[in-house]
């Protein structure tokens, strides 16, 4: 991503990005996520909701990026979320029996 598509993304300016640069990255599952992109706001001047969406699609692809390099287990979290179970149409796909 190109430094300007990021400020428009991000709806900052120059200094406020250099000031993002200098954060430590959230961990996306971290109990502290909430908290620590607040901080992170305050101190860039950076819009929390924008910043969160931001961290949560860079933390999106780096999973995937993970799963293209064979964890199985990654590979494994990511179908077994997106799957839909499907409503049985057949009367005799609602027994217990099976």
């Amino acid at each position: 991503m190109k430094v300007n598509n990021l400020q428009d993304e991000l709806a900052c300016d120059s200094d406020s990005l250099l000031k993002l640069a200098l954060c430590r990255r959230l961990a996306f599952g971290d109990s502290n996520f909430q908290q620590g992109i607040q901080q992170i706001a305050g101190y860039t001047g950076i819009d929390a909701t924008k910043l969160a969406s931001l961290l949560k699609r860079i933390a999106m692809q780096s999973s995937f990026s993970q799963v293209s390099k064979g964890s199985t287990l990654t590979l494994y979290s990511f179908v077994a979320a997106a799957r839909e179970r499907k409503a049985p149409t057949d009367s005799s796909q609602l027994s217990d029996d099976k």
